[in-house]
């Protein structure tokens, strides 16, 4: 019998054993003592206390992510639903209580774990002088023989007065948590309210490599470009091509850059197949590799699909295939716009000769909507139009057909609109005679552009021999290197000879020689040389200006070749003779 406001409770039997009984108390609000009465016998009195269940008071979170990520640090205050976290943040868990407590743990329901090695095998212990971060929450253990994630309890460390405690511990486990409490007399916390951690995981770089199918076709000398996109979510730390020439020994070249760091890196790869020294037949494999800027527990790196260059005598020049599929882009776009133009107009003519029948037969001419519907598609088209033109113009080949494209949209096009605009309201005979116009109108926009794509395949088709004329360009550039640099080491070893004359008559042993023969630069000098002609026999009015400066540089380099080939000079007067007779039979083109 509880006392205070004095009241009497019955006991209620348990089972079959008279001698058990038991009382429930429906809500204790305060302490109260009690005593148990049977008949005229009664125990002695009983003191209960009540006190309130341990309870979080406030709760803050300090996240301080990875240096590496430029990411700020954040204090959380309440620790209510989703809180999003960097993997690897510096997490401190501040809490403070209603009363002291004797036990505060964070127990993960269903712990999210980062794929990773423990600890011990990936992180070296901090320097001296070195705050470490705290156990990291990865090194509980969360399953058990292949069994779904079971619960991980981690115990926060109390304050002296037990009315705080705090864990300084590294972000690599997530999931849905609560905080457990326990006071002296054993009680614990109430239901908590829903908390999830969420890990922002650092996700691996990704490559593109635009424009490089799995094998293509390069000539021997050519310097083959292969465009490289890397991106991360935080910033690329490395990016290198590896290539090898026949199944031999892989070769590394690396990209050293200030864009490094960055979220995107963009750079072309730039292989020198004459200074690799392929020859016809070899196959070049290579491969691209990006790695991102995690330092713990490393770097995360992607690599690009293995490709191979086939080394052919007549490859197409670099750049052939995407410049082909740009020009086949455009060509369709204006296939397109035309075979469009000349279904608006079959559609104009239809509805002008239902307007002749309705006049000859006297009869109303009712188009309905077909004639909104026509003005609407010629408003669409004359934007297409103009678009394609704006693309015309960026390019210098093709922006001598930007006006004719762009009087399709803005005169052509037009005109016709405002014709058949006119119908409402007009009689039947002006009727006829506006649609007529209109016709006419789509049939001369639709025949001015028939022209540019004429044009246009024809700017096309030398647009692809310039690649080839570059190629040209650049093979004589590296000509011009080889040149220098055999002079140079003539110089070079007429001094190492003299040197040595000097010192000791009896040293006149010559330096191994390196570098190619004269014999063999003239031999490349012809070959460029017939290479251009060929071209230009093709193609006379490719950039007259270009190809006799051409001529004249291949013309320049034999005569230097002569200079340093003294044993053959019968060999080298002819090549000169014949650069010189080349340049002379290609002038009346250029003049």
């Amino acid at each position: 019998m509880p006392t205070g406001p004095k009241s009497l409770s019955e006991a209620t039997g348990l089972g079959t054993d008279a001698a058990r009984f038991e009382v429930t108390v429906p809500r204790v609000n305060r302490s109260f003592s009690y005593c148990i009465r049977a008949g005229r016998e009664h125990s002695r009195w009983y003191r209960a206390r009540a006190v309130d269940r341990p309870a979080v008071q406030t709760a803050l979170l300090d996240v301080a992510p990875p240096g590496y990520t430029g990411l700020p640090a954040r204090l959380v205050d309440g620790l209510l639903g989703d809180i999003p976290v960097f993997e690897r943040s510096r997490l401190t868990f501040q809490l403070t209580f209603n009363k002291p407590v004797t036990s505060a743990q964070i127990e993960w329901l269903a712990p999210e774990r980062l794929d990773e090695p423990s600890r011990q095998a990936t992180e070296p212990t901090p320097p001296r002088g070195q705050k470490d971060d705290g156990p990291s929450l990865a090194d509980q253990p969360v399953h058990a023989d292949g069994a779904a994630p079971r619960p991980v309890t981690v115990s926060l460390h109390l304050s002296p007065d037990g009315r705080r405690a705090t864990l300084v511990t590294k972000a690599t486990l997530g999931g849905p948590f609560v905080f457990r409490l326990r006071d002296r007399f054993g009680l614990e916390n109430g239901d908590e309210p829903s908390r999830r951690l969420q890990l922002q995981r650092d996700e691996p770089p990704q490559l593109e490599l635009p424009g490089q199918p799995s094998r293509r076709e390069v000539g021997p000398s050519d310097q083959v470009s292969l465009p490289v996109v890397a991106t991360d979510d935080i910033g690329i730390g490395a990016l290198e091509l590896r290539f090898a020439v026949n199944d031999g020994q892989e070769r590394t070249v690396p990209l050293e850059s200030d864009q490094f760091g960055r979220r995107t890196v963009r750079h072309v790869f730039l292989l020198d197949l004459a200074g690799i020294g392929v020859k016809v037949g070899d196959r070049i494999s290579y491969r691209v590799r990006a790695a991102d800027t995690r330092p713990v527990p490393g770097p995360q790196d992607v690599w690009s699909d293995p490709r191979t260059l086939v080394v052919v005598q007549n490859a197409p020049p670099p750049g052939a295939g995407q410049l082909t599929a740009r020009q086949k882009e455009l060509k369709k776009e204006l296939e397109q716009i035309i075979a469009d133009l000349e279904e608006n107009r079959s559609g104009v003519q239809e509805l002008q000769k239902q307007a002749l029948t309705a006049l000859r037969s006297r009869k109303p001419f009712e188009p309905g909507e077909a004639v909104p519907a026509r003005i609407q598609q010629q408003r669409e088209l004359a934007g297409r139009v103009e678009r394609l033109a704006e693309r015309f113009e960026q390019h210098p080949l093709y922006a001598n057909l930007t006006p004719d494209v762009r009087k399709a949209a803005r005169e052509d096009l037009p005109s016709v609109q405002r014709t058949m605009q006119q119908l409402a309201g007009s009689s039947l005979k002006q009727q006829a005679e506006r649609l007529k116009q209109s016709v006419a109108g789509l049939a001369e926009a639709e025949r001015r552009l028939r022209d540019v794509a004429s044009q246009f395949d024809r700017l096309a088709a030398l647009e692809r021999d310039l690649l080839e004329l570059n190629r040209l360009a650049q093979r004589t550039k590296d000509l011009a290197a080889d040149v220098l640099a055999l002079e140079q080491r003539r110089a070079a070893d007429a001094s190492s000879q003299s040197a040595q004359g000097a010192e000791s008559p009896e040293q006149k042993e010559p330096l191994p020689d390196q570098s190619q023969s004269p014999q063999e630069l003239l031999e490349r000098q012809q070959e460029l040389s017939d290479a251009l002609t060929n071209l230009l026999d093709r193609r006379p009015e490719l950039l007259d200006a270009a190809r006799q400066e051409m001529l004249d540089r291949l013309e320049q380099l034999a005569q230097r070749a002569l200079e340093l080939a003294e044993p053959q000079d019968l060999l080298a007067e002819a090549l000169r003779e014949q650069a010189g007779e080349q340049a002379q039979r290609t002038r009346p083109v250029a003049e």
